[in-house]
């Protein structure tokens, strides 16, 4: 789509007019008209007396006098060009609620025309000018609030200011509402508004919404896509010179989609285009045959141009052109379109449909294997993920090779061979796959399908230096002497490589190397990285760091942050915190609720309880909830007990109303699917239960995207390694929250590290679908 290109400063004649001393004794009725330039170019006029007239009345104060002065400086309108001057007056008259000078005031400031560039000021008086009504100064405004000039960047107060002015007839303000409607920024996303907004600004001759509505219909984008519709705006604004349609128009008679294919008229727009600079025309006229008759591989070229360029919703355009026509790479690049959803909507189903199309190829069916193996526009199947992966490995394509050894690793679709993992990871590793090193060097260094041997494991990470988990193992080898003598500074090297790029386990251990190494500045810095992106024992050190500097307001909250991810430690000390009242209001209450949490002696009582039914029982009777949980969970299971799914449901209740939280969840388990189960599920995820909180978070992801996102964060927070699979899929996907690579990224490799096997490859997927 076309947004606004505009310049701000204003393009100002070179040419100056005569300009006449005003104690000329020439007759001022006598004196020639002045004449400028308009913003349009053409000449405007004005007489000599009038400006005389100003000049008196401005400097008598009257507001309008001094705007038009303002004016008359600002364009050299019979006097010379002088910006400075033009701001003298044009603040007089914004200081006395001039809109139109204010407006000016606020471009001056804008551009450091005539003053000092000022953002803020410059947002301050479109402001003013804006709340006026004038609609010049409510579309600069709302340019302000979109681009982040003077102000953070606000799409929705931008969208109401462009509003304002657009229904003032402001053609730019017209399509730069429909570029909202279109995108979803600071309104709904809404094609019917976005097309209704392109289309006025169409009809006034505004050539971005002529080509913006063209690209629409080009694309099939919000409406039925329709190439007749498409041709007919483009040449609208073809016509009116943009490069941008002339090229697309070239496009369309090149390839004869809402017109007659017509190589001459094809030739001739692209020309016209690239007169003008177009970089793609330039390409397109350099690489096309010289009959301008289009062949699949002519078509996947183009397609692979605009691939390359990162401008994915053109390349899809070419690419679905020669996947129509058969050509198998086409159809393998446009089954990684919609599976990364890159120019068009994410469509994992479409995707397996062009990847099927290229049959044989190596891409595509390593790219339907992860399909398989992440049940994406299919069942998840591992069988069928193994086959696929296993026919494009015998191809060489090292990604699958990779993931055959996972799927031989963790016995996936095949029977479990450590031997036949560590033959496929090495075999991509031989190939340069730096996944295949890594995976290589983790069986290496723990004895996985071959001998322990920590100096080749060292060997590999080193060859994977470029992988984020690798550098973060290498700072560990290095740390502990493992493979290699030990090396402090080697390892502050490497933790420090996979710190910066956001990998928070490397962000503690930097913190505890200089912790211990009583620098609390620098232990601080790496432990706050951590324990803001949720590591509980980065939490737990910044508790102990604070607590130490007496800081125990902050001690007293990463200790909790901490303990409600299970930390034990964290838990004692937020207990002896609640006991002494440090950083916290003395509870007795509470300290006791965390020592219950966290002591041993209470996990030694709870297996005491599992094997003394007598005991037990008796406890139960006497309303111990943890008593009551365990003898329901012994009816359940029928161990000690007879199997008694009443017996079972009675004691878990037991337990839940006395508030015991995993009683409420077990509880919820086995009446699930009712509203009552649900209601059980709140009532434990809302004491921090994870189990309950990853199930509201699946019982709400269908209905309820927010909540889901909700109930799956606070639970992969807690370190839930399917929680944190799906948190990151959501962010990836734009589901329950905005779109989000880096917390994606962050997500899933929190759940790769804990060995969650779809974590691995939607992780790999995404990565790789980063650097496409």
């Amino acid at each position: 789509m076309q947004e606004l290109n505009l310049t701000t400063k204003q393009s100002l004649s070179e040419t100056q007019p005569v300009s006449f001393p005003w104690n000329s004794t020439v007759a001022s009725d006598q004196l020639p008209d002045v004449l400028y330039k308009t913003e349009s170019g053409a000449l405007g006029k004005l007489k000599r007396k009038k400006i005389e007239t100003w000049f008196k009345e401005a400097r008598a104060g009257d507001t309008q006098a001094q705007y038009n002065l303002g004016v008359v400086y600002f364009k050299g309108a019979g006097v010379s060009r002088n910006h400075a001057e033009a701001f003298k007056w044009f603040k007089k008259a914004a200081e006395k609620d001039s809109a139109k000078g204010q407006g000016f005031l606020a471009l001056m400031y804008e551009n450091g025309l005539g003053v000092k560039e000022d953002l803020e000021l410059s947002l301050h008086w479109y402001q003013k000018a804006a709340e006026q009504d004038d609609s010049a100064a409510q579309f600069n405004l709302a340019r302000m609030y979109y681009q982040g000039k003077g102000t953070e960047k606000a799409s929705d107060q931008a969208a109401k200011w462009f509003e304002k002015a657009a229904e003032k007839n402001n053609d730019t303000a017209q399509n730069m509402l429909g570029v909202l409607f279109e995108k979803g920024e600071g309104v709904p996303q809404d094609y019917d508004r976005a097309i209704s907004w392109y289309r006025k600004a169409a009809l006034n001759g505004n050539e971005a919404g002529l080509y913006n509505l063209g690209d629409l219909y080009d694309r099939g984008e919000g409406v039925e896509k329709d190439s007749i519709r498409a041709a007919r705006w483009f040449k609208k604004a073809a016509l009116n010179g943009l490069d941008l349609a002339q090229f697309k128009l070239g496009t369309l008679y090149y390839c004869g989609e809402g017109v007659a294919q017509a190589p001459k008229k094809a030739l001739q727009w692209n020309c016209r285009a690239a007169e003008q600079g177009h970089a793609h025309a330039r390409h397109f006229l350099k690489t096309t045959s010289a009959d301008f008759t289009p062949t699949g591989e002519d078509l996947y070229q183009k397609g692979k141009y605009f691939f390359d360029q990162k401008e994915y919703e053109e390349a899809f355009l070419w690419l679905q052109r020669s996947a129509n026509e058969g050509h198998a790479d086409a159809q393998n690049s446009l089954g990684l379109l919609y599976d990364y959803g890159k120019g068009c909507e994410r469509n994992p189903l479409q995707a397996f449909h062009w990847y099927q199309k290229a049959e044989d190829h190596p891409q595509a069916l390593f790219n339907i294997g992860m399909l398989y193996f992440l049940g994406e526009g299919v069942e998840q199947d591992d069988l069928q993920a193994f086959n696929y992966f296993d026919r494009s490995a015998k191809e060489n394509e090292t990604r699958s090779q990779v993931f055959l050894g996972i799927l031989y690793e963790n016995g996936k679709g095949i029977e479990q061979d450590l031997g036949q993992a560590v033959t496929c990871y090495r075999k991509a590793a031989w190939q340069g796959d730096v996944f295949g090193r890594f995976h290589l060097a983790r069986m290496y260094y723990h004895g996985k399908g071959v001998p322990v041997d920590h100096a080749q494991s060292l060997n590999w990470y080193h060859k994977a230096e470029g992988y984020v988990l690798a550098q973060y193992n290498l700072g560990r080898m290095y740390l502990n002497g493992d493979g290699v003598k030990q090396d402090k500074q080697k390892a502050i090297d490497w933790f420090s490589r996979a710190a910066e790029q956001g990998h928070d386990y490397a962000q503690f251990s930097l913190g505890k190397i200089y912790f211990n190494a009583s620098d609390m500045n620098a232990a601080c810095k790496w432990f706050q990285l951590a324990a803001e992106q949720g590591n509980h024992l980065a939490q737990y050190h910044l508790g102990l760091l604070f607590e130490k500097q007496g800081l125990e307001t902050d001690s007293a909250h990463w200790y909790r942050q901490a303990a409600e991810q299970g930390n034990r430690q964290a838990g004692q000390a937020l207990g002896r915190m609640y006991f002494v009242g440090k950083g916290v209001t003395k509870d007795f209450a509470e300290a006791a609720k965390w020592y219950r949490k966290t002591s041993q002696m209470e996990s030694q009582n709870e297996g005491a309880l599992e094997n003394d039914i007598l005991w037990l029982r008796r406890a139960a009777s006497q309303g111990h909830a943890r008593a009551q949980n365990h003898l329901a969970g012994l009816y359940e299971r029928g161990e000690a007990v007879s199997h008694s799914r009443h017996e079972c449901l009675k004691w878990y209740r037991r337990a839940a109303e006395q508030g015991n939280d995993l009683a409420q969840y077990n509880l919820a388990r086995m009446l699930d699917p009712s509203d009552d189960a649900l209601s059980w599920y709140h009532k434990s995820a809302d004491q921090g239960n994870t189990l309950a909180q990853v199930e509201l978070g699946y019982h709400y992801q269908t209905e309820n995207e927010v909540a889901s996102f909700k109930w799956f964060r606070l639970a992969a927070e807690h370190g839930h390694s399917d929680a944190q699979y799906q948190l990151g899929l959501m962010y990836r996907n734009g589901r329950g929250t905005e779109i989000h690579f880096v917390e994606a990224i962050h997500w899933l490799r929190r759940a790769a590290e804990q060995d969650h096997l779809s974590a691995i490859g939607a992780l790999q997927k995404l990565e790789h679908s980063l650097q496409v």
